[in-house]
């Protein structure tokens, strides 16, 4: 076998080892990924539920969502456990929020809250 045709085999060997190598190394990092996004993802979600425990709802940051949400006055009242009329003096900030805490309880326990980009932010 000539020197060139050595050389030629000899490279092509490296080639394929080289290959193998990103194979395994493609791999590596598509599972790690999968791995690292689940817990981002886990980690978001912790720190969503956390906020949505400590937020304080105005009536403007309720409308804002209200209409993000395209819920009827009625539709929201009903996912906060309130009735139609109680979100419609939020509106007119007749009630002045002394309903605060029963509009808060809900919204803590609420999944689909956290899962809310903030209004304002």
């Amino acid at each position: 076998m000539t020197p060139l045709k050595r050389d030629n085999v000899r490279l092509k060997k490296h080639v394929a080892e080289l290959r193998r190598e990103v194979t395994a190394l493609t791999r590596t990092s598509r599972e790690l990924l999968a791995k690292v996004t689940a817990v981002v993802a886990t980690k978001q979600a912790e720190v969503a539920t956390e906020r949505a425990a400590t937020l304080r709802p105005t009536s403007k940051s309720l409308v804002r969502l209200r209409r993000r949400l395209d819920l009827t006055q009625v539709e929201f009242g009903r996912l906060l456990g309130v009735s139609g009329q109680a979100v419609l003096n939020w509106r007119a900030r007749a009630a002045g929020f002394g309903c605060a805490a029963r509009i808060s309880r809900p919204l803590r326990a609420s999944r689909r809250w956290a899962s809310v980009r903030p209004v304002g932010g």
